[in-house]
């Protein structure tokens, strides 16, 4: 690579100038942690970041905004409401999520743990399970949020029902 000043660069020259800046960066940022009196981390530091862009937010839209799992993302919620950072209102939503089951709703889908009746439902559709494991993480988790996310039974069995039935064939239901 040549410079405007007609220097030419190397490859290694451009790995140890990114090595320095990385090194650099790190050590200013803990300076600046240091002169600012907190006990923050850079993950919650970031966290308090995303929800002052984005306005409040979930556990899991955290979690997708600071390209985290949702677990990481609810310990950080609980480190900041320990530091007091959490304000009323946002506090007041945590307790109605914690109260209502909907703050861990989602925890099985990160998991991947197939509920009872999606395994039953493999039972009775021949080679949807072995479909199923072979789908990506990804995959499996979007379809099991869907199934979670239904709000009648009846939703959620057609849900399950459609999943397991799809998977026989080798398609996903999402």
């Amino acid at each position: 690579m040549v410079t405007s000043s007609g220097k030419t660069i190397t490859e290694r020259d451009l790995s140890g100038l990114a090595a320095h800046l990385r090194l650099v960066i790190t050590r200013t940022a803990r300076r600046l942690r240091q002169q600012a009196g907190t006990d923050l981390g850079p993950s919650q530091i970031s966290a308090l970041a995303s929800i002052e862009r984005h306005g409040p937010l979930t556990p899991s839209e955290l979690a997708e905004i600071e390209r985290i799992q949702r677990p990481s993302a609810t310990r950080i919620v609980a480190r900041l409401e320990e530091a007091g950072l959490m304000e009323p209102a946002g506090a007041a939503a945590v307790a109605s999520a914690k109260e209502s089951g909907m703050w861990t709703l989602m925890d099985p889908v990160e998991d991947l743990v197939v509920p009872d009746d999606l395994d039953a439902a493999f039972d009775v559709h021949v080679g949807s399970r072995e479909h199923w494991e072979s789908f990506s993480p990804s995959s499996r988790k979007q379809m099991l949020a869907w199934i979670v996310m239904a709000k009648r039974p009846e939703t959620r069995a057609v849900r399950v029902l459609t999943t397991a039935a799809k998977a026989a064939l080798g398609e996903k239901s999402q």
